[in-house]
């Protein structure tokens, strides 16, 4: 990523979905890929916890931009990570899928419509 870093998020912003707010196994998926594309779905990724030193996971948005061939879809992550990860605001995701690791959608347009 080149340019100027973004401030990151405070550690006091993160914390855990209780299971009664946790997402359903295959609640996306009978949402179609392509109603996706300019839209932020929140993905979870797996990394180290600078508090604590272990794995855990964090929970980010990424702006769809395409649809793969064989139904994934392709986006750029739009938060900084506050975990030690390998992934950075900016970077292409791919092979976000709807599965129950979406954990939500933005259905306004990225543009904020």
């Amino acid at each position: 990523m080149s340019g100027e870093r973004k401030p990151r998020e405070p550690m006091s912003n993160i914390g855990l979905v209780c299971p009664k707010h946790a997402p359903r196994s295959g609640l996306m998926t009978k949402v179609a890929p392509e109603a996706m594309v300019g839209r932020y779905v929140k993905k979870s990724f797996v990394g180290v916890d600078p508090r604590n030193g272990k794995e855990g996971i964090e929970h980010m948005w990424v702006l769809i931009q395409r649809v793969l061939a064989d139904g994934a879809m392709e986006g750029v992550l739009n938060n900084d990570p506050v975990f030690e990860m390998k992934v950075d605001c900016g970077d292409t995701v791919p092979r976000v899928s709807l599965t129950f690791r979406v954990l939500g959608v933005s259905w306004g347009d990225a543009d904020g419509a």
